[in-house]
């Protein structure tokens, strides 16, 4: 066991690791599927697709979530099994309070993805849920629209002649760019 010093500002190697840990174990990026469409310069259609299993953490939050604002006879709150839940409130439900909760962090791994900058909220349409019923499985389907930082690239302009003119008026014609005065002007 490290012991810490109560003159040292940080915590042991210990520590730092089990949260460095848990931060890419919530926060890390999900594998999305995505496709971006131009429609104009400054506005892309995203469709995204997120497989089942990397939704499960999502379904997981949303049955404990659920089961914590349920009461069930025979059940403290907040223990409720989730096949019982499913027959209780139904599979719909626990799918949509997933989908609710990690839209906007599946939306916000596809635009990063995409290498994009929005402008505006989004205009989301989802398309496709994971199965409710029968067999576990499927996959979260969406579309998006959103209003991005248009993507402009500008020209060499290390070969371009310029002509530019000093402070008095004298011109200069130069094939390269400088931030020197012309020779009249600084000539004694």
């Amino acid at each position: 066991m490290a012991r810490i010093d109560a003159t040292d500002a940080r915590p042991p190697n210990a520590f730092r690791t089990l949260r460095c840990y848990r931060r890419t174990q919530t926060l890390g990026a999900t594998p999305v599927k995505t496709t971006v469409e131009n429609l104009d310069p400054s506005r892309i259609k995203l469709t995204v697709e997120v497989p089942m299993r990397s939704s499960s953490p999502a379904l997981d939050a949303a049955y404990k979530e659920i089961g914590s604002q349920i009461q069930v006879p025979g059940f403290r709150r907040g223990h409720v099994p989730n096949r019982v839940i499913d027959q209780r409130v139904g599979r719909g439900a626990v799918i949509q309070e997933a989908v609710n909760n990690k839209l906007s962090d599946f939306y916000r791994d596809a635009i990063t993805e995409a290498e994009r900058v929005p402008m505006l909220q989004p205009e989301v349409d989802v398309v496709e849920l994971p199965n409710a019923t029968g067999e576990n499985g499927g996959q979260l389907a969406f579309t998006a629209e959103v209003t991005v930082r248009p993507v402009i690239e500008l020209p060499d302009l290390s070969k371009t002649e310029t002509d530019r003119r000093c402070r008095r008026g004298h011109s200069t014609r130069t094939s390269t760019p400088s931030w020197t005065t012309c020779a009249l002007v600084s000539a004694p």
